[in-house]
């Protein structure tokens, strides 16, 4: 029998039940009964089977048995028979590889999973990893490092390995690719194997294992699964090493490279960067060149391990970090940002090992930041010693308080337990305010904890719950704070200007004495072993590091001024005080979550000239938490009139509004740096539809956040709109558009292209870069003046721990703001010559209609110097409109809806398995559904009827490869698509009843935070209630459960509705409508011309933007009209609408344009700040 371990410690809002057990093997298990789960899922952490692990011969060994390890077992030798299986009953796996250990998981539909236990478990109880196998699975490793040697974060984190102690574990090449796992003839194949069997063997004992299962079975059945399958993992290396063989030579290999790992909970302290490293030389200077157009500062720290369960409830690098990383009045950020020279800040661990820890500050600069670099150093060295001689201070006041004991505390220790206090009572409050996540969420993770910390901790560990302040760590701390000095870190610059002005310096050096360089190897320019990335290592001026070390004076007066505003952290206003559930709320509700019941529509509470309020007083949760959402609908975000007095759409109002958003986050972050710390987030972005804030987090200070937020917005527009933040906005902007092309992967290219012709506005990037460059201060002052000089009605959904009355003053208070600017405006000139007080319905995103019987195929080079693959983006298009909604759509658009989306997850398996597993095209190869909206131009421009919407289905396959060219990968893509074809209509109606209950059952799994469900109530308000409630309807007739609806449609499916749908969307050549996306990596570059393939007809070639904006010029707005015009009438009548372009327009990234700008483009501006994760572990 297994044997009891300690009960986890639990927050009061974790509702699972846990019991820990030590199985007879020695493997830790943790069974979680989640009653309100609808999927089970299973996690295995192997401890000791990282990377770190490799032989330095076999590099990526680690991350290859990781691979391997799913290719079948001896009970179920099928190899794809786990992926096919999770996927025909709603699953999914996955399984990663650290340096220190291996983790895997997947979910599946609660009945049936434990057939997939028993399936995983023999995985580790009897793997098979055969050798053709191997053969096959290393071409996907070396495409996953392939697709890594092409991101910035991945090539610098080679760097750091370079420049690491090449003796230390840290140092090895962790993915591993074809040239160090090699199989290029049966022989190597063997070996290899052999290696494999070795390492799995040797690494993955029951001693090193725990299993963590969550799911909505009792913990009792749990236990039935999970005790007979997981103890019968043998110890084979136990039974070796005890005499019963002999080690071979690759076994003896991987014995003595495991040597090289260093072991958990330790204590021992041996960094893989130190002085020694580079000669006893430090500090020094490394300098690398991104893709992207990154201007960075990183000060890197080798500090001692953090990760045991000693010190993680009182880390100390967490603590400084919060200090350093702070972004609050007093804060090197504060005082470098109202310098103009910084961005965005943040701190942490960069690496955290059982045997190191890397810490870091990582520094976004302006261009004067990046001019004055060295003074940016010189204020985080000033704000370091600071926070060092205040720790000092602290430590010698506890000890004399201590000596007496009526002793008072001196002002440093008060201030630091002040902190100290801060950060436990947010922790502890966010480990009881805090709802378990989903079981494929909680699992592995879990599974990890329980390894490292045991089964008491492994759910509270760095939640400090038995901490306070006066266990404030001020040796711990002392020791670290000690330890961040100019004699201990070295630097590194990363940015274009930065590798330039170090090539100047190399070839100044080079032409003074060419022979500077002959006996060196650690300075000068480098390469990278594995990526062969260049880097350039220098030492760092002595009068430097005299002002770092606080040795020489700083004269400079600028940086004085920055100097004298240094402080600490004041007292966090934003801190939640009363957490008291709200009074309306019945009493059971008080008692508990209660996450099965039925979600109930919020109210509509208000509705007048100026908007609506809808309210609902969470009754699910029992959280004293709220989320806000207020959409200000006005035209001019997107839009402008145009002479003839119509609303069009306008790149330069797009542009502008991305500049002004950049602006206003990057003056908001002082201000509301202490919410984010206090667990509230707020956002406000511009969308086609108008302005959006939104503030979410603990319901108690949500108010007075919004209120102030809105009212910066609205009010303060000279607060944000300064020629430095403005500044900072246009050059982050510029950067990011001119470094698109070169830096983005193939498939997110080809991705992009997709985009491009069916539902982007813009025409490309020297649109963009010209909206960029000609935007002035001024501009972006007239355009926040022309919001406010439109008529604007507002949504607003107020839902959580709120009464009605509190959602009405706000409400009320956010009318009051709008309309005393709006009335600002009244007497002056109507900017926008509109009419102010005509109704309106803005829209959203478009897409265009692809023709009926014709494939588009586009073909595009990469121009991203690093990118070896190559990629197909293949697009089906439904040519009739999807479910709506209810009584808004027929029953032939639910059932098109349902077949598709069924299809879709019965592809997503098959698809993988054959090109990716059989033919091994590459490491990325996906199939998706693709649902999106539609306005039609009427409704965007109209001011007076309703909004009218189309919902279109889509599927899109996905592939990135290196191993053939484009045109072949959507060859092969073909082929297998006429193969499902044939399988789904050999399909038993009994199978597809298993996909088909599958899906509708996780269709309908349970909302389980308030935030996601608020996000879908708002997304229906905005979409739905301008169609429903302005044409006369009630609240009632807005469609707030048509999920129900749709998976009741799933669950009717039969084979005849498939092979309908798959015949009319996919197969059918005079019906379908295709458009294909090809973009060729360097491995095969794009032929000077492409000639169709004879395997297609009516194909239109693509070769340049020209030809995607003519035909864009073409295609019509999808609208809810079904399309079935042949192929031949757009061809000859609409091809007459083509309007001349100018040959010079070249196409990168569209900033800000349709879709895509406020989903993903404003999105990426705005992180670039670096301010949410600032002082953050």
């Amino acid at each position: 029998m297994p044997s009891p371990l300690p009960q986890p410690v639990q927050g009061k809002s974790d509702w699972r039940s846990y019991r820990p057990l030590l199985l007879n093997n020695n493997i830790q298990a943790l069974l979680v009964h989640d009653d309100k789960a609808v999927l089970t899922a299973c996690s295995v952490c192997v401890n000791d089977a990282g990377a770190s692990n490799d032989p330095r011969s076999l590099s990526g060994l680690a991350h290859f048995v990781e691979h391997m390890v799913f290719y079948g077992s001896k009970k179920y030798p099928v190899e794809n028979y786990y992926k096919r299986y999770l996927a025909t009953h709603g699953g999914r796996s996955n399984a990663s590889t650290s340096m220190d250990c291996a983790t895997f998981k997947f979910e599946v539909m609660q009945e049936h999973a434990e057939e997939a236990v028993d399936i995983f478990a023999q995985f580790f109880v009897d793997p098979l990893m055969t050798e053709s196998g191997t053969g096959r699975e290393v071409q996907a490793v070396n495409s996953e490092n392939s697709k890594n040697m092409a991101t910035d974060a991945r090539r610098r984190l080679q760097i750091l390995k370079a420049l690491a102690d090449q003796d230390h574990h840290f140092s090895k090449f962790s993915t591993g690719n074809k040239e160090t796992l090699p199989t290029t003839n049966d022989e190597e194949t063997r070996q290899l194997r052999e290696a494999l069997l070795a390492f799995h063997k040797r690494h993955y004992r029951p001693k090193n294992m725990s299993v963590v299962i969550v799911g909505p079975q009792p913990v009792d059945t749990l236990q039935e699964w999970i005790v007979p399958r997981f103890e019968s993992i043998p110890d084979r290396y136990e039974f070796l090493k005890n005499g019963a063989g002999e080690f071979s030579d690759i076994e003896q290999l991987i014995a003595d490279s495991a040597k090289d790992a260093p072991k958990a909970n330790s204590g021992v302290f041996h960094p893989a960067f130190r002085p020694g490293v580079q000669g006893g030389k430090w500090p020094v200077q490394l300098t690398t060149r991104p893709l992207n157009a990154s201007r960075l500062l990183t000060l890197y720290f080798p500090v001692p391990p953090v990760d045991s369960a000693e010190i993680r409830d009182h880390c100390p690098v967490s603590f400084l970090g919060h200090l350093f990383g702070h972004e609050g009045k007093g804060s090197p950020f504060a005082a470098m940002q109202d310098a103009g020279l910084v961005t965005g800040l943040s701190t942490g661990a960069k690496v955290s090992a059982h045997d190191q820890t890397l810490m870091q500050i990582n520094i976004s600069l302006t261009p004067k930041g990046e001019e004055r670099w060295k003074d940016v150093v010189s204020v985080l060295f000033a704000h370091i010693r600071i926070v060092q001689e205040t720790i000092d201070a602290a430590a010698a006041g506890h000890v004399a308080s201590s000596d007496d004991n009526n002793g008072e505390k001196n002002a440093a220790l008060l201030d630091l337990e002040r902190i100290y206090d801060e950060i436990l009572h947010l922790k502890r409050t966010d480990f009881d305010m805090s709802l378990p996540g989903s079981p494929f969420g909680t699992a592995p993770p879990l599974s990890r904890s329980l390894l490292q910390y045991g089964s008491e901790k492994c759910i509270s560990i760095g939640s400090s719950l038995d901490e306070t302040k006066e266990t404030l760590p001020l040796e711990l701390l002392k020791d670290f704070a000690s330890r961040l000095t100019p004699s201990n870190f070295f630097i590194e610059r990363c940015s274009q200007v930065a590798w330039d002005e170090a090539m100047e310096r190399e070839n100044k050096l080079l032409e003074a004495n060419p022979d500077a360089r002959a006996d060196d190897d650690i300075f000068g320019v480098q390469k990278e072993k594995w990526y062969g990335v260049e880097y350039h290592l220098d030492s760092v001026d002595d009068g430097d590091v005299a002002i770092w070390e606080g040795n020489a004076a700083v004269e400079d007066e600028e940086v004085q001024q920055m100097l004298s505003k240094l402080d600490l952290p004041a007292p966090n206003i934003y801190i939640p005080e009363n957490m008291e559930l709200c009074d309306e709320l019945p009493e059971e509700a008080k008692q508990g979550p209660r996450i099965e019941k039925p979600i109930d529509a919020p109210k509509l509470v208000i509705q007048n000239d100026h908007g609506r309020l809808w309210h609902r007083l969470d009754d699910r949760y029992a959280l004293p938490k709220a989320s806000l959402s207020l959409l200000l609908k006005c035209r001019p975000t997107e839009h402008s009139l145009n002479e003839d007095g119509v609303w069009q759409f306008d790149p330069d109002a797009v542009n502008t509004m991305n500049l002004l958003m950049q602006c206003f986050y990057d003056a908001k972050a002082q201000d509301t740096y202490d919410a984010d710390l206090a667990g509230l987030a707020w956002d406000v972005k511009s969308t086609t539809q108008g302005i959006v804030v939104s503030c979410g987090g603990y319901s108690d200070k949500i108010p007075i956040l919004a209120s102030k937020i809105l009212t910066d917005f609205v009010e303060n527009s000279d607060q944000y709109l300064s020629e430095q933040y403005f500044q900072s906005a246009k050059d982050r902007t510029m950067r990011k558009l001119k470094s698109y092309l070169s830096s983005t992967r193939s498939d997110d290219l080809a991705k992009y292209y997709t985009h491009f012709l069916t539902r982007m506005r813009s025409e490309g990037v020297d649109e963009s870069i010209a909206c960029t460059e000609k935007a002035s201060l001024s501009t972006l002052k007239n355009q926040h003046a022309r919001l406010f000089s439109d008529r604007i009605q507002m949504e607003c959904l107020y839902t959580g721990n709120v009464s009605e009355e509190v959602a009405k003053k706000f409400f009320l208070h956010a009318t009051d703001v709008v309309q005393s600017r709006l009335s600002a405006n009244s007497n002056g000139a109507d900017l926008n010559g509109n009419g102010k007080n005509k109704k309106w319905y803005p829209g959203g995103a478009i897409e265009r209609r692809l023709n009926p019987g014709e494939d588009i195929h586009m073909h595009f080079p990469s121009e991203n110097s690093e990118e070896q693959n190559g990629a197909v983006v293949m697009k089906f298009q439904s040519t009739t409109p999807g479910f709506k909604a209810g009584k808004l759509s027929s029953e032939k658009a639910i059932k098109q809806s349902a077949a598709i989306r069924l299809i879709c997850g019965m592809l997503r398996e098959p698809f993988f398995n054959e090109l990716r597993t059989k033919q091994q095209l590459g490491y990325i190869v996906s199939s998706s559904y693709e649902m999106s909206v539609s306005n039609s131009e009427d409704s965007l421009m109209a001011d007076d009827h309703a909004l009218d919407f189309a919902v279109i289905d889509g599927i899109t396959m996905k592939v990135l490869s290196q191993k053939v060219p484009p045109d072949e990968i959507c060859e092969r893509v073909d082929e297998f698509l006429l193969k499902f074809g044939e399988m789904l209509e050999a399909m038993p109606e009994s199978e597809i009843k298993i996909h088909s209950d599958s899906l509708s059952k996780k269709m309908l799994k349970p909302i389980k935070s308030l935030y996601a469900e608020a996000g879908v109530h708002f997304a229906k308000i905005k979409r739905y209630a301008p169609e429903v409630i302005d044409s006369g309807g009630s609240p009632d007739d807005i469609p707030w459960d048509s999920i129900n609806d749709l998976a009741a449609a799933v669950r009717s499916i039969e084979r005849k509705d498939l092979v309908e749908a798959w015949e009319t969307l996919v197969i059918n050549k005079d019906k379908r409508a295709r458009l294909v996306s090809h973009v060729y990596g360097s491995k095969f570059p794009k032929p000077k011309v492409v000639k169709p393939s004879k395997n297609y007809e009516n194909v239109v070639q693509m070769n340049s933007l020209r030809d995607l904006i003519e035909k864009r010029r073409e295609l019509q707005v999808y609208d809810n009209n079904i399309s079935t015009r042949p192929m031949s009438f757009w061809r000859s009548s609409l091809r007459k609408l083509y309007k001349p372009v100018s040959p010079g327009l070249k196409m990168t990234m569209a900033v800000g344009v349709g879709a895509l700008s406020v989903g993903v483009l404003v999105k990426t501006f705005l992180e670039n700040r670096g301010g949410k994760k600032s002082g953050k572990d």
